[in-house]
């Protein structure tokens, strides 16, 4: 997370509002709530098995930093 700070900072800074960086808030949220509910154990259906989980944070983190880096092209 750290390391998509730099990128996508700026442009929340300049279009808090715009589609991507409520994308880019999403993204965050489910892959924090996906960490939370494997520490914690939560018998979340979807998300129960480690595996699916480590692959749904990857894939949000992923594509988070696919849209700080090509944010400033898209828009």
């Amino acid at each position: 997370m750290c390391m998509m700070t730099p990128t996508i900072g700026k442009f929340i800074w300049n279009a808090p509002a715009n589609p991507l960086a409520i994308l880019g808030y999403l993204l965050g949220v489910i892959a924090l709530f996906i960490t939370a509910a494997q520490i914690f154990k939560w018998n979340i259906p979807f998300i129960y098995d480690p595996r699916i989980a480590l692959l749904m944070v990857a894939f949000c983190i992923i594509v988070k930093s696919v849209l700080g880096r090509f944010a400033p092209f898209i828009v």
